[in-house]
């Protein structure tokens, strides 16, 4: 049995996860570009919300989904904002990313 901390609404939670379970891992992330950008500002006000990459879903009771942006590390319920639906694709991020950043989406979860 190994222990795990896991964010519930928010507030990290130690969670137990037995020998027989196995953990597989999601790693992907997307350039943010210059296209639709804000002028003089370095931001790109169109990319707050985004979509996991290659069709990926997260639920938030069987998966740990967490994002980064430019490495990181977002606040769930402060930074970012995830849906509460049980296949979920997309992510809101509070503030604009950077134009040229990286947003980065790892996603813990049992099999």
């Amino acid at each position: 049995m190994a222990k795990f901390l896991k964010f519930v609404n928010g507030i990290p939670t130690m969670i137990e996860v037995t020998a027989s379970a196995s953990l597989a891992y999601y790693d992907e992330s997307v350039p943010v570009t210059t296209e639709i950008g804000v002028a003089g500002t370095g931001y790109n006000a169109a990319h707050t919300v985004f979509t996991l990459p290659n069709s990926e879903t997260y639920d938030g009771t069987n998966s740990e989904l967490r994002v980064q942006v430019n490495g990181v590390g977002q606040v769930p319920g402060v930074d970012v904002t995830y849906g509460g639906g049980v296949s979920e694709t997309q992510v809101t991020l509070t503030e604009p990313v950077p134009n040229t950043g990286r947003v980065r989406f790892i996603k813990i979860y049992s099999t």
